[in-house]
């Protein structure tokens, strides 16, 4: 399995690609193509890559100038992970923050991202 922080740091990158296509394809390389994804924000789980690349679309076009970053080191192990994010302003100044926990799978996806929100 690869590095589970290396795996992060290029999700925390495409999250932060504003570009879709650029973003999308970095979405191919490292999240699963059915991902599962929650979060308090949403109604309902997302189960695909392509429907969580969409949810990342949306949020960055009403919010082009946040951005996703680190709020902890990323802990791992058997293929879980953990991470405090938070979203900064364009004056870096802290939007909001939180917690992921996921699953890393056998190829070296992202599988299954579930978000907190402090």
């Amino acid at each position: 399995m690869s590095n589970i922080q290396q795996i992060i740091d290029r999700y925390l990158a495409a999250w932060n690609t504003l570009d879709p296509e650029q973003r999308s394809t970095a979405m191919q390389a490292i999240v699963a193509d059915n991902c599962y994804y929650a979060d308090a924000h949403l109604p309902d789980a997302l189960t695909s890559r392509e429907a969580h690349d969409r949810f990342i679309t949306q949020f960055r076009t009403k919010f082009p100038d946040f951005s996703l970053q680190l709020d902890s080191p990323t802990q791992g192990h058997h293929g879980y992970y953990r991470f405090g994010w938070q979203l900064l302003k364009v004056d870096g100044s802290v939007f909001t923050k939180g917690m992921y926990f996921g699953e890393i799978n056998d190829e070296g996806k992202i599988c299954k991202i579930i978000g907190f929100i402090d």
